[in-house]
């Protein structure tokens, strides 16, 4: 479906699908005064336009931090929904985005504030994680750094919590190290030249495969024994499962 910003130039597509599903979280929004107020949201089609246009690589987040697009890897819905899903009890996704977060799981964190106009809640490190959920941050050693800390200090919390990780094996780097600390274990491995991502821009439902990784992608889990015997629900053989799909 094609989208234009504002002005009526066409910015992009997105899948049928997303955007009927971001139109029923915009849908919400516009429910709640407050939000509303604090927003001010325009109308769906301009917004959507806007989403595009931030999603756009050099884009300025924050302070330091600007957009990179050919970061956006996703995991393969079916690794995700018939692996993953089924193993963990996933209410809730980190390092997202409304543009590829995934539309079965009900909760998702984004980098841009206004990404609450379409049901995000902003910025992953603005909590603690809580219960169970997934994450695939960029692949970039400060950002991986920094999101396997989080996961651990999150766990380290009174609260029992289990966070799901798709990282990628790369040798020497300082994240490496943490896969040592006790919260964290390995849940498996695929090879490399296995493990196919969806590119960045799969949300517009016509791309296909970003071909094989070049290296071993794993899949981490941080918990402690409480959030494992919580939100565990089955062994990895749905997961090695799916990935004989991709």
């Amino acid at each position: 479906m094609g989208v234009h910003d504002p002005d009526g130039k066409w910015v992009g597509d997105i899948s049928e699908r997303r955007v009927e599903a971001l139109h029923a979280r915009y849908t919400k929004v516009m429910q709640n005064p407050s939000l509303r107020q604090e927003l001010r949201p325009g109308k769906f089609p301009h917004e959507l336009g806007r989403l595009l246009n931030r999603y756009k690589t050099g884009t300025k987040v924050g302070k330091s931090w600007r957009v990179k697009m050919s970061n956006h890897w996703a995991t393969p819905a079916v690794i995700l929904e018939d692996g993953i899903c089924k193993v963990y009890d996933i209410r809730q996704e980190r390092f997202a985005s409304p543009l590829n977060y995934n539309l079965t799981i009900g909760n998702y964190w984004s980098a841009f504030p206004r990404g609450r106009i379409f049901g995000a809640t902003h910025d992953a490190y603005s909590s603690r994680m809580t219960g169970c959920g997934y994450m695939n941050p960029e692949y970039e050693q400060e950002d991986l750094e920094k999101a396997l800390q989080w996961a651990i200090w999150s766990a380290e919390g009174a609260t029992p919590t289990c966070f799901v990780a798709v990282f990628p094996r790369w040798e020497n780097h300082r994240y490496m190290n943490l896969l040592a600390h006790p919260t964290v274990r390995v849940v498996t491995r695929f090879e490399e030249g296995t493990f196919a991502f969806d590119p960045p821009d799969h949300w517009t439902g016509t791309s296909g495969k970003a071909g094989k990784a070049k290296w071993q992608v794993m899949i981490i889990e941080i918990s402690y024994e409480a959030g494992r015997l919580q939100y565990v629900r089955d062994d990895v053989g749905p997961i090695l499962d799916a990935g004989y799909t991709i």
